[in-house]
């Protein structure tokens, strides 16, 4: 609705203003969200395909498992206790 038309119906054209504003923000920020679940996954299946290749020539050049998995410290919670969270890197050191 716009505002002129909102005025004729005795509405006031700064509040129709402002629930304008506010429904193109709603609509840009689920576009943008969209957007950034779209190209994630994208970006994660072009790199998926030299991940595995890695993976397989670690594999082949040594015995174990290609990744490993390492504890970090993330960010504090909500109880103020530092959050832990694995990281899962290439192997790369020769046993």
């Amino acid at each position: 609705m716009r505002a002129h038309a909102a005025e004729a119906e005795g509405y006031d054209s700064e509040v129709v203003a402002a629930a304008e504003r506010l429904s193109r923000r709603y609509a840009y920020r689920f576009v943008k969200r969209a957007f950034d679940i779209v190209f994630s996954l994208a970006v994660i299946l072009v790199a998926l395909v030299p991940s595995a290749l890695l993976c397989l020539a670690i594999r082949l050049e040594t015995p174990g498992c290609p990744l490993y998995g390492q504890k970090r410290v993330g960010r504090i919670g909500p109880d103020g206790k530092p959050r832990e969270f694995i990281m899962w890197k290439f192997r790369s050191m020769v046993k």
